[in-house]
């Protein structure tokens, strides 16, 4: 990750532990309203089962765990900022990475059925995604290695 670039803010106006801050609590409110909105689809999944819905049974179910992950992660990478854990923030880094991959990944699939809209559309997630990732790698860079003076 050496080769990664740093910025010194993030978005002109914020420093990176800022920056690093608002990221988690925007991917920790976004995880926990796609839950909320997973949970709510189970249920009309489940009121509405003889209907022939229960393929996307399984998809919800993994959307559910799914959303519960990302929302600890997001969890792990606020903790980190507050109580300047090196450990818990470069767990964020590479979750994150891995899923950045496996978007890029996606994003091939996408190009292969000539999806135009899906194709813009995840080309910007993988924009914004790139974007924390390098905030929250500066911030990374930038934390004191000693964690015993701790403010709060």
């Amino acid at each position: 990750m050496e080769r990664i670039p740093t910025v010194n803010n993030c978005c002109w106006f914020f420093d990176v532990e800022t920056g690093t801050k608002i990221i988690g609590y925007v991917q920790a409110i976004v995880y926990a309203i796609w839950f909320t909105l997973d949970v709510i689809g189970v249920i009309q999944i489940k009121k509405s089962e003889g209907s022939g819905h229960s393929q996307f049974w399984g998809a919800a179910i993994f959307g559910i765990v799914l959303n519960v992950f990302m929302f600890l992660i997001a969890c792990l990478l606020l903790m980190g900022v507050y109580k300047h854990k090196q450990l818990f923030v470069k767990t964020w880094l590479i979750v994150q990475s891995l899923i950045l991959i496996l978007m890029v990944i996606q994003l091939i699939l996408i190009i292969l059925t000539f999806s135009i809209g899906g194709i813009i559309s995840h080309l910007i997630s993988i924009c914004v995604l790139c974007y924390f990732v390098v905030v929250v790698l500066s911030y990374y860079r930038g934390m004191p290695t000693n964690t015993a003076a701790t403010t709060y």
